[in-house]
């Protein structure tokens, strides 16, 4: 398999079985991509903001997940820290 799956037992449980019956089987999302660490990551960061008592407000966001509007307006207005 070209992606990491959670443990071996998936594959036989899941994939195998789907395979053997003849189904083409597909991953798709963070597993497929490679990015489920820094997706857990970034989940974590986000956990611990909203834990901590912080004098600002701060949204962590993917760039992705915006409107073309919106990162419009943040290429325009961002300044790297």
């Amino acid at each position: 398999m070209g992606f990491p799956l959670p443990n071996g037992r998936f594959d036989s449980l899941a994939i195998k079985p789907l395979k053997g019956l003849g189904a083409k089987v597909y991953v798709f999302g963070s597993r497929a991509r490679g990015d489920q660490q820094l997706l857990h990551i970034v989940g974590q960061i986000k956990d611990n903001l909203e834990v901590r008592n912080l004098k600002i407000k701060v949204d962590l966001v993917d760039m992705a997940d915006l409107a073309e509007s919106y990162r419009e307006n943040i290429n325009m207005s961002r300044v790297q820290v």
